[in-house]
């Protein structure tokens, strides 16, 4: 006979298996389908930030935030991208550099880049796959009337943040944005800074992957 709780152990132990499959696969081969960054606990998915696809999903996520701001008028002349600690130096660049011809504008630059510091932030503070569905969190600075800028704000505009969360699907398709919820302005803090030493930064712009390639949203 068997008992609930025997059946519930069996299912996680099959769950478990089915996860660390995934992960083994996704080891072997570069190529992730289920990864959690930042990690959950003692979790079985990647947590590699550079493992294909997690740049690419923070490279259609980060586009359609950055499109909706210039096509509002909210793109800042000069904004910084922060994305998450442990991605190379290469894989950042490239990431920036797609981003910001994918979605048709300039002023882009990492942390650690000249002049970066004072400027707004545009951070990628979480992205889980799940298959073929991702869901990926982006910060966005947010100017809002009367707020005064300080000396750390050297382009003379003070900023709060807002989190976008943005649900993408793909796979075996190119990967889209099907689904965005904003949440309430000023309810985030700017998210804690990941780069390299000023000086360190790999001027590579171009990256073999062929997920690198433009794709339709």
């Amino acid at each position: 006979m068997t008992t609930r709780s025997s059946q519930s152990g069996q299912t996680r132990a099959l769950l478990g298996a089915a996860i660390l499959g995934l992960a083994t696969l996704a080891g072997a081969t570069g190529c992730a389908t289920y990864a959690n960054y930042p990690p959950i606990g003692q979790d079985l998915a990647i947590n590699d930030p550079n493992v294909v696809p997690l740049p690419v999903l923070m490279r259609v996520a980060t586009t359609r935030v950055l499109q909706r701001d210039a096509a509002s008028g909210d793109l800042p002349d000069n904004w910084v991208l922060n994305l998450p600690r442990g991605m190379t130096t290469t894989r950042a660049r490239s990431v920036l550099d797609n981003t910001m011809s994918d979605a048709g504008v300039g002023g882009g630059m990492l942390v650690g880049d000249s002049g970066y510091l004072g400027l707004p932030v545009y951070s990628i503070t979480r992205v889980w796959l799940r298959g073929d569905k991702a869901t990926v969190d982006v910060i966005r600075p947010v100017t809002l009337d009367g707020m005064q800028p300080t000396e750390e704000n050297t382009d003379g505009v003070a900023y709060t943040y807002q989190k976008v969360t943005l649900r993408l699907e793909g796979g075996f398709r190119p990967w889209r944005v099907v689904g965005t919820r904003e949440w309430p302005i000023g309810l985030e803090d700017r998210p804690e800074l990941f780069g390299w030493p000023e000086g360190t930064q790999s001027s590579a712009a171009v990256d073999t992957d062929p997920e690198f390639e433009s794709e339709g949203n």
